[in-house]
């Protein structure tokens, strides 16, 4: 783990790249062990110390972050827990960015099942930021002894230039705060040095936000029957490929 300040220095993200397959060659080497061709968990993650002052989670945020908060403050926007009302355009908002950037999201019932047993057992709840009654930007956390948890989230992206998801994730911070969480725990990124990553842009946000990057080695299989392994692996591939998805769309019309 490392301080996230630490990036700003552009020879950085390299030496941290060649660490990680350093040790990972040496995870493999003389064994069935192969690095997982699905992770199941991110590889990499940020906490942030919410036993700072506010003033000094600002000046721990990179410029740019720092300024797009004290934008959405002068703009106006306003953080709330989320009610009831507001699971549908949560799920709606999201499954838009979803389709926007590529990545799969759960269904309406899950999260609707989600959020009301989070809420109703105290054991979570989400945050939505709102410009003149609209919802522009929503989080949903998972409470964990003293650590906050960011699962899922969105932000519009008609809002990117004033700052609505950098001042929601910092009103979070305020709010937990509050309610005597010690650290927030930002849940899921890239591998540091890896810029084609998929997650690689939401990297970058949580990353401005300061905190320290704690990076994981990933998941791997161990492999028993390498015959069933790559067909099961090849099927997953398959099951994954635009050409898949399309036939499958075909068929549901």
């Amino acid at each position: 783990h490392f301080d996230n300040k630490h990036l700003k220095d552009k020879d950085f993200p390299e030496k941290i790249k060649e660490m990680r397959e350093e040790t990972l060659n040496k995870i493999t080497k003389g064994t069935n062990l192969k690095p997982a061709f699905k992770e199941n968990m991110p590889q990499t993650t940020i906490i942030i110390d919410l036993k700072k002052t506010d003033e000094e989670l600002l000046n721990d945020m990179q410029n740019g972050s720092a300024e797009k908060i004290k934008k959405a403050i002068k703009k106006g926007i306003k953080i709330r827990e989320g009610t009831a009302k507001d699971q549908e355009t949560f799920f709606q908002k999201r499954k838009i960015i979803a389709g926007e950037k590529g990545f799969s999201t759960i269904t309406r019932k899950q999260y609707n099942n989600l959020l009301d047993a989070l809420q109703k057992n105290h054991q979570g709840t989400f945050f939505v930021a709102e410009l003149n009654s609209e919802i522009i930007a929503g989080s949903i956390c998972i409470f964990h002894e003293k650590t906050i948890v960011y699962l899922y989230g969105f932000s519009d992206r008609k809002y990117a230039n004033i700052g609505g998801h950098h001042y929601l994730k910092y009103g979070l911070f305020q709010r937990a705060k509050e309610h005597g969480f010690e650290y927030c725990d930002l849940m899921g990124g890239a591998p540091t040095g890896f810029p084609s990553h998929p997650l690689a842009g939401v990297s970058r946000f949580k990353e401005s936000l300061g905190g320290e990057k704690i990076e994981f080695y990933g998941n791997y299989d161990l492999i028993l029957n390498p015959i069933l392994y790559y067909l099961f692996k090849l099927f997953y591939l398959l099951k994954k490929s635009d050409v898949f998805q399309k036939i499958h769309s075909r068929r549901k019309k």
